[in-house]
């Protein structure tokens, strides 16, 4: 509701969702005519299942994306013919961060010598945003 209320009953454009679960399925409902939703992640535990009617109905795409397909963590290791985009694409992220327009939630900081302890509340999904390590005192 709010979401719709901010953008006067337009909807957004593009949701990348790392969240899943009912998270994808609110997104849905907030989406523009001829949007996008790109899936990168099931963090709640929790994979969608897509209502192929509201995707009819607003003329909505949804592309997946798997980084792991980048990075050589899944079937097809594409990281050395994709190197070249990927560097581009992580100096431009890189300058956004810098300019202040990334602003991830950390959850919880941990000292380094607490890694397992942030492994373990990764796991046990007891935080809502990033979890950092603190590399000094």
């Amino acid at each position: 509701d709010e979401v719709l209320k901010l953008t006067d009953g337009r909807g957004v454009d593009r949701v990348y969702d790392p969240v899943g679960g009912d998270v994808f399925a609110q997104s849905l409902r907030c989406m523009a005519l001829e949007s996008r939703i790109c899936p990168i992640g099931f963090a709640s535990g929790t994979i969608p299942q897509i209502p192929a009617n509201i995707l009819l109905v607003k003329t909505i795409a949804v592309t997946g994306f798997n980084f792991g397909y980048y990075a050589g963590w899944s079937p097809h290791d594409a990281r050395f013919e994709q190197a070249d985009r990927v560097l581009a694409l992580m100096d431009r992220i890189r300058g956004w961060c810098e300019a202040g327009l990334c602003r991830p939630h950390v959850d919880r900081t941990f000292p380094l010598d607490r890694v397992p302890d942030a492994m373990h509340a990764l796991l046990e999904r007891s935080v809502t945003g990033r979890v950092a390590i603190a590399m000094e005192d």
